[in-house]
């Protein structure tokens, strides 16, 4: 099990700023937050720890347009993960860009989207036209199929 200890002279948590803070973490994930000397172990001391910061309105598909696909992660990860976005709100993209960015295998923030329902006249190129309650219910069905499927190319 991989521990990593965080002491920080002043934390923002999203909420608020706490001063003399420490954060457990094991694997990735968070599991307490406390003052410095609550947890056993090496510990790493900073002045200021943030929790990543969130992009509210990215568009994968604008990058998977203009860059080949090895140097599209490349920059994706410098201009988002490297400075401290860990979290995308998707919010307008092809399905096949959004599948291929969430399952590659590349460091990426988290990336959350949802896909686009329309009528008869699309005001998007990427909708689903939705007629009836039949074609919602298959649509559901065929999302949930392809997050088990290989890359959408």
């Amino acid at each position: 099990m991989q521990k990593l200890i965080i002491n920080a002279e002043t934390m923002f948590d999203g909420n608020v700023l706490v001063s003399n803070a420490s954060v457990l973490i094991s694997n990735g994930v968070i599991l307490k937050v406390g003052k410095p000397g609550d947890f056993k172990g090496a510990a790493v001391n900073t002045r200021f720890l943030s929790s990543g910061l969130i992009d509210m309105h990215m568009h994968l598909v604008r990058f998977a347009q203009n860059y080949p696909q090895i140097k599209l992660f490349e920059y994706f990860n410098k201009m988002l993960v490297y400075n401290g976005v860990t979290t995308v709100r998707e919010v307008g993209s092809y399905a096949n860009t959004i599948y291929n960015f969430k399952n590659s295998n590349e460091p990426r923030p988290q990336i959350y989207s949802s896909i686009f329902l329309d009528g008869d006249k699309p005001v998007w190129g990427m909708s689903f036209l939705i007629k009836d309650k039949s074609q919602v219910k298959e649509l559901i069905r065929t999302c949930r199929a392809s997050r088990t499927t290989k890359r959408v190319t």
